[in-house]
């Protein structure tokens, strides 16, 4: 079981530290399916460009938490 939730976590956990290198270095362009969607960041580029950048690390961490919650050991 331990090593079904590793082989699991192991690609989810590199697809979230490539997002998250995406949205560090700007590469991550704006939409309307993923990111923070309010009226100003929707409404500006350098906002929701400033946003991203910032917060990239919040996501990235909540990410790693929440896939950790079920290897309650």
């Amino acid at each position: 079981m331990l090593l079904c939730l590793i082989g699991l976590f192991l690609p989810i956990a590199r697809w979230c530290f490539s997002l998250y290198g995406f949205a560090k270095n700007d590469r991550l362009e704006r939409n309307y399916q993923m990111g923070i969607k309010t009226r100003w960041t929707i409404a500006s580029n350098k906002t929701w460009e400033y946003v991203h950048r910032k917060y990239a690390f919040v996501f990235l961490g909540s990410g790693v938490l929440v896939s950790l919650m079920p290897a309650d050991c």
